[in-house]
C-alpha cells in the first residue's frame, strides 16, 4: 500500500494522527511550493503523527525521505486516457478539471486502505487536486482542512485578461507524450475559461464542507470571506525554510549598475514577462546607464529568444543555477513585470529576504504590500519600471535602506516558529466539534497608503 510501511513509536503513538494529501511530487527537486509543503509537514511532527501522500509522478522517494513521517504513501498518476475521462467528464458537468484530473481508481483504493487503517483526527488537503484521491466514504468526515493555496479562479481570469495563454498541466501531458501539450495550449482559452468559471463557484461552497480553509495571501483570504460570508478562511504564509531566516543577509553591491530576472522560462506568464522586460524596459535603462547588465536566470528559454538578443552587451543569459541564493549574492535588484499570477510570489519573497531591492507591480508585491519607496519599489507600465529602476540605481544609499526595510518586514511574515505556530493553532481548532469551535478574527486587508487598484497594461 506505501513505499514505507506505517512504523509508529510508542512515543508517537500518543500524537494526534495527521494525513498530509499532496496532489503533486513531493519529493521533486527545486519547486518552491513542494519545498515548502514538505518543510510544514516535518515541522508539524513535532506534534502529531505525519502521514505523507505524494502523487509519485517522477522516481520513487529517497531513502531518507519519510525518516521524519509515521508513513509515506505513494500514489500512481493516472494514464492519458484516463486524464483525457475526467477532464471531458468534468467539462460537461460544470466541474473544475482541477479537481479530478489525476483521480484514478488505484489511487483511490490506496489512500482509503490507509484511511480505514489510521482512523485519523485530520486530513489535510493540498488544494482541490487532492481531492481526485479522496474515496467518496471519506469526503467531509472529521476534521478536514483544504489548503487552497491561492485563489485558482483569479489566477486564470488574470490570464485570460493578459491574453498569456497557458497550459495548466503542460508538465503532466508532457510526461506522456509531448505533443499533447501543444494540443493543451492550443486549447487554453476555453480551458481557462471554463476553470476560472468553475473554480469560482468551487471556491465559494468550499467553506460549507471543510472544518477550515486556508490561503498564503491575506488579500486574498479576505476576497473569499467577503464572497462567502464565511469565518473558517484563515490566511497562513508558506514555510519557506530556504529563505534561510537565521543567517545573516549579506549586503549586495548597490553601486553596482546591475539586475535579474529569474523564473522557468517555458511557463508562459514568466515569458510574457521576461518579453516585456528585454523589448520595453531594458533599453531605456540601458540608455541612462550603458554599463548595466540584466542576469536572465532558469531554464527554459526559447533559442530564437535567445538568438535575437544575443548581441545585447546589457544582457547575460545565464540558465539554470544549483545555487540561486550565491550565484546573485552581489546583484542588487530584482526586476519583476509580473504581468498575469494570484497569489504571493515567492521569487518576490526570496529576493526581498535575501537584502535584494524589489521593481516590481501590484500583481508581484500581493499578499505582502510593501509600502512604495519605503520598503520596495512600486511601478505599474514600463515606462515606471525603467524610471523606478533608474532611481534605485542612481541613489544606492537610499536604496540599500530601502531593502533594508524589505527584509527586514518579510523576515518577520515568514518566521518559520511563527507559522508553526498558526498552524498548529489551526489545527487544534479544526479538530473541536463545530458546535464549540471559535470565530477566527477576520484579517483586516491591508490599509497602507498607496496601494489603489492599478488599472495599467500590467495589472
Amino acid at each position: 500500500m506505501a513505499a514505507q510501511s506505517p512504523s509508529i513509536t510508542a512515543r508517537e503513538r500518543h500524537r494526534p494522527r495527521l494525513v498530509l494529501i499532496a496532489s503533486r511530487d513531493l519529493f521533486e527537486p527545486g519547486i518552491p511550493t513542494v519545498c515548502a509543503l514538505m518543510t510544514r509537514a516535518t515541522w508539524l511532527c513535532r506534534f502529531y503523527q505525519v502521514h505523507l501522500v505524494s502523487l509519485n509522478t517522477t522516481k520513487a522517494a529517497p531513502a531518507c525521505a519519510p525518516v521524519p513521517f509515521a508513513s509515506l504513501t505513494l500514489v500512481p498518476p493516472a494514464t492519458l486516457l484516463r486524464m483525457v475521462v475526467n477532464c471531458a467528464r468534468a467539462r460537461l458537468a460544470g466541474q473544475p478539471m482541477q479537481e479530478c484530473f489525476h483521480g484514478n481508481r488505484v489511487a483511490r483504493e490506496r489512500v482509503g486502505q490507509l484511511l480505514d487503517w489510521l482512523m485519523p483526527d485530520v486530513i489535510m488537503l493540498d488544494t482541490f487536486r487532492a481531492l481526485a484521491f479522496l474515496p467518496a466514504r471519506w469526503r467531509g468526515r472529521g476534521a478536514q482542512i483544504l489548503d487552497l493555496h491561492d485563489l485558482l479562479s483569479e489566477r486564470y481570469r488574470r490570464f485570460l485578461e493578459s491574453r498569456t495563454s497557458a497550459n495548466f498541466y503542460g508538465k503532466a501531458l508532457e510526461s506522456h507524450w509531448a505533443p499533447w501539450s501543444a494540443v493543451a495550449n492550443w486549447l487554453a482559452r476555453p480551458i481557462l475559461s471554463h476553470e476560472a468559471r468553475a473554480l469560482a463557484r468551487r471556491e465559494a461552497i468550499a467553506p460549507s464542507q471543510f472544518r477550515a480553509v486556508t490561503l498564503c495571501s491575506p488579500q486574498e483570504a479576505e476576497a473569499l470571506r467577503r464572497r462567502t460570508g464565511a469565518s473558517n478562511i484563515r490566511a497562513i504564509r508558506q514555510m519557506l525554510a530556504e529563505l534561510d531566516l537565521e543567517q545573516p543577509v549579506a549586503p549586495p553591491d548597490f553601486a553596482a549598475h546591475s539586475a535579474y530576472f529569474v523564473g522557468i522560462h517555458r511557463y508562459p506568464p514568466n515569458l510574457a514577462a521576461l518579453r516585456l522586460l528585454l523589448d520595453e524596459i531594458l533599453p531605456e535603462i540601458a540608455r541612462h546607464h550603458p554599463d548595466f547588465v540584466l542576469h536572465v536566470v532558469g531554464n527554459g528559454l526559447p533559442p530564437e529568444l535567445a538568438h535575437a538578443h544575443a548581441r545585447n552587451p546589457n544582457l547575460r543569459f545565464e540558465g539554470f543555477v544549483a545555487d540561486l541564493k550565491q550565484h546573485l549574492r552581489a546583484i542588487p535588484l530584482l526586476i519583476a513585470p509580473f504581468v498575469s499570477g494570484s497569489g504571493i510570489k515567492t521569487k518576490v519573497v526570496e529576493a526581498m529576504a535575501w537584502g535584494k531591492a524589489v521593481v516590481s507591480n501590484e500583481i508581484g508585491f500581493e499578499g505582502l504590500e510593501p509600502r512604495p519607496d519605503h520598503e520596495a519599489f512600486l511601478a505599474g507600465d514600463s515606462a515606471s519600471f525603467a524610471s523606478a529602476t533608474l532611481r534605485a540605481l542612481a541613489h544606492p544609499k537610499r536604496t540599500a535602506a530601502i531593502a533594508a526595510r524589505g527584509c527586514a518586514m518579510v523576515r518577520e511574515m515568514y518566521n518559520c516558529e511563527r507559522l508553526l505556530a498558526q498552524w498548529h493553532d489551526l489545527i487544534e481548532t479544526a479538530r473541536l466539534p463545530p458546535s464549540t469551535q471559535p470565530s477566527p478574527q477576520a484579517a483586516s486587508p491591508s490599509s497602507r497608503p498607496g496601494w489603489g487598484r492599478n488599472t495599467n497594461m500590467l495589472a
